[in-house]
């Protein structure tokens, strides 16, 4: 029997198992560069959007029916004035909203931003302090969005028909 296990068997083992090293390590660097990267930055573009604007809605506050006896004690009149029991909401604030205070009068402290068109239910009122005429609203939503807010800010929302 021959010996397979001859020097240059050794010596083709050898070699070969350098060439898969020096590829194993040619994959590596190729994967993974040691070299510095570069960074490309750029600038943000921001871009502004402006907000709505406002526009009045007059149709929230058209002439009905007038009023029966059978329908006077309906908390909503359509006699045009806030009531007790309506729907309000804030109107002409020009996106800036509208203070709910903590009580009737401009030197109360405010307690939440009511923004145009936020619609609010009237709990109590009329109360009059500081030229003004204020009503204590309530948020359909969220009853913890309470508080006293001018009238001349307020327009009667429409019941659907």
């Amino acid at each position: 029997m021959k010996n397979i296990f001859n020097v240059w068997v050794w010596l083709g083992g050898i070699v070969l198992a350098g060439i898969v090293l020096v590829c194993v390590g040619l994959l590596i660097t190729t994967i993974h560069p040691t070299q510095n990267k570069v960074f490309i930055y750029s600038t943000p573009v921001v871009t502004k959007i402006p907000a709505p604007t406002f526009t009045p809605v007059l149709a929230a506050v058209t002439a009905m029916n007038t009023p029966t006896p059978e329908t006077s004690s309906n908390p909503s009149q359509p006699d045009g004035s806030i009531k007790v029991g309506i729907y309000v909401q804030i109107l002409g604030t020009s996106g800036d909203g509208l203070r709910i205070r903590s009580d009737a009068g401009i030197g109360n402290s405010t307690r939440f931003i009511g923004m145009d068109s936020e619609v609010f239910l009237v709990k109590e009122g009329p109360v009059q302090a500081d030229n003004l005429t204020w009503w204590l609203l309530e948020a359909p939503y969220d009853k913890s969005r309470t508080g006293w807010a001018a009238g001349s800010y307020l327009g009667l929302v429409k019941a659907p028909q």
